[in-house]
């Protein structure tokens, strides 16, 4: 099996799986938001700063995971965000940074467990 047909086989279980899930059967997990808010904050001022922009956030409760996505030509973190960058970051599970074809730089984290099970 190629990458490619096991991704689509995983992407298709995945998608069958939260189809079988009903947000209205999740609630918010208010400590793991705050950590959510929190790297949200400090990631879309540094992109303003720096000329860019974050993507609208699209929050899925059956998902129980948020994730932002923000982009920018230059992040700009003032010396006294460093440390609260630092502590925003250790609420993530995943992070990645790549660079776009119109040569902005591109940060996406995802904060786990944002939503739970009622």
């Amino acid at each position: 099996m190629e990458d490619f047909d096991l991704f689509q086989k995983l992407w298709r279980a995945y998608e069958e799986e939260l189809a079988g899930r009903d947000s209205a059967d999740y609630e918010l997990n208010k400590a793991q938001f705050a950590k959510f808010r929190s790297i949200c904050n400090v990631l879309s001022k540094a992109a303003k700063r720096g000329g860019g922009h974050i993507d609208p956030l699209r929050i899925a409760p059956a998902e129980k995971h948020c994730g932002v996505t923000v982009y920018a030509p230059l992040f700009y973190f003032a010396n006294e965000e460093v440390g609260e960058l630092c502590k925003s970051l250790q609420g993530v599970s995943g992070i990645s940074i790549d660079c776009t074809l119109d040569e902005e730089a591109c940060i996406s984290v995802v904060v786990p467990n944002v939503f739970r099970k009622k």
